[in-house]
């Protein structure tokens, strides 16, 4: 059985979108972490990643907070 952070990179990595192109909101950084192996976990070679980032992070990112 897939768990659903492993659909989610089949799904990026199956997309024909450049990943300089995606930015993956998530509902905390351990779930960051979790996609982000998932998707090492994937790739046959090496690429730069998407941007993924937690919820907190992109609300402060857009509010321009640190």
């Amino acid at each position: 059985m897939q768990t659903f952070l492993g659909e989610v990179a089949e799904k990026i990595l199956t997309d024909q979108r450049p990943f300089d192109q995606l930015t993956i909101v998530l509902p905390s950084r351990r779930a960051v972490r979790f996609l982000q192996r998932e998707i090492a976990l994937r790739l046959k070679q090496a690429a730069m990643a998407p941007k993924i980032c937690s919820i907190e992070g992109f609300i402060g990112e857009l509010a321009g907070l640190n």
